[in-house]
């Protein structure tokens, strides 16, 4: 989890918190079994920005 750590705070954008969505993004940019496991359920680094961001960077309203 160390090591996810920045990563997740590289991911939160101009985002006031960490949360677990920046958690879950850092888990799918980082190599290893936590980004294999997700990806083989469809849960990669573009599909979770497409729903947190709506695609084009920013965050999606809502």
């Amino acid at each position: 989890m160390r090591s996810v750590w920045p990563c997740a705070a590289c991911t939160a954008h101009r985002d006031r918190a960490i949360g677990d969505e920046h958690l879950l993004l850092a888990l799918t940019t980082r190599p290893g079994p936590a980004a294999e496991a997700l990806a083989e359920h469809g849960v990669t680094a573009p599909e979770v920005e497409r729903v947190l961001y709506g695609g084009g960077g920013e965050r999606a309203a809502g």
